[in-house]
């Protein structure tokens, strides 16, 4: 299966964007009425194959790659992507 690696960097940018990002591509819990509801606020890692083999880097097949590099670039980040081949079973989801 084609896949890319994306790396990305966002030290450069405010701490409000760097979580802004965060909260977008992993999801969040979020809590109301002083903590009687709590929800878990999905990201887009929460919707499709990925892998995560280090801090700022997404491995994912090549259609849901497009949605992850448009939130990066919506925020700023600075990325580099590199075209693999790899297994199926290798993702989770």
């Amino acid at each position: 299966m084609k896949a890319k690696i994306i790396t990305y960097s966002i030290a450069h940018k405010s701490v409000s964007i760097r979580s802004k990002l965060n909260r977008e591509l992993n999801g969040y819990k979020d809590v109301s009425h002083n903590g009687r509801y709590k929800y878990k606020r999905k990201g887009i890692l929460d919707c499709i194959l990925y892998l995560k083999p280090a801090r700022n880097t997404i491995v994912t097949p090549v259609e849901p790659a497009k949605m992850v590099l448009e939130v990066l670039k919506e925020h700023g980040a600075k990325i580099d992507t590199i075209d693999i081949e790899i297994e199926r079973s290798k993702f989770k989801k």
